[in-house]
């Protein structure tokens, strides 16, 4: 488990991170969901989160999904965060600056931004090989595909290096539909402790 919740009758919590957990923001972020768990009123009082519950943003798991929103919704106060972004372009650059300022793992901050930014852009989480779940901003015109990396890529002509990178792909190797749009801006960024990539 990547966290336990432990909540007696009579008040006592408890809440145990794994020591394997280094970074800050992903520490906060898996504090932040366990007190979903704790404060949302139908979730049970002993909750035992994996790795798959905390990152699967998308997760089929209805209280994990619960849990995750409230921990977005804790840690980045919205009329703050709404300020911060007002005129800001998304880059791994400002998605770092603001991961900073709100001590919250680089996925929650760059998925946040997707959610609350005027701008068309989307968010795909790839891990081994596969994209496991992405999300549109409300004004991105186009399905991002499912499955494995898109062979005309940035990411795939980058993967080797495992390194920021970005450059501009055709839309179809990313959006699933025919689009207006015929390129995309693509940004990469290695998560290489979890074998993954955040794709802007």
């Amino acid at each position: 488990a990547e966290a336990l919740l432990i909540a007696d009758g009579a008040g006592e919590v408890v809440i145990l991170l794994n020591e394997s957990i280094r970074s800050v923001g992903r520490a906060n972020f898996t504090l932040a969901h366990e007190v979903g768990h704790f404060r949302l009123p139908h979730h049970g009082r002993r909750y035992s989160c994996s790795y798959a519950d905390l990152n699967a943003f998308f997760s089929e798991k209805p209280l994990e999904r619960e849990a995750n929103l409230f921990a977005s919704e804790l840690l980045f106060s919205e009329a703050a965060f709404l300020a911060d972004i007002h005129g800001m372009d998304m880059s791994w650059k400002a998605v770092s600056r603001l991961a900073n300022r709100y001590q919250a793992s680089l996925t929650a901050t760059a998925l946040r931004m997707c959610q609350k930014t005027m701008d068309s852009c989307a968010l795909a989480f790839v891990q081994a090989g596969k994209i496991k779940w992405s999300y549109a901003s409300q004004h991105f015109a186009g399905e991002v595909v499912r499955g494995c990396i898109p062979i005309r890529s940035v990411l795939h002509a980058n993967m080797e290096v495992c390194d920021l990178a970005e450059g501009v792909t055709p839309s179809d190797a990313w959006l699933a539909k025919s689009t207006k749009i015929h390129e995309l801006q693509e940004s990469i960024f290695p998560l290489p402790s979890l074998d993954a990539w955040l794709v802007l």
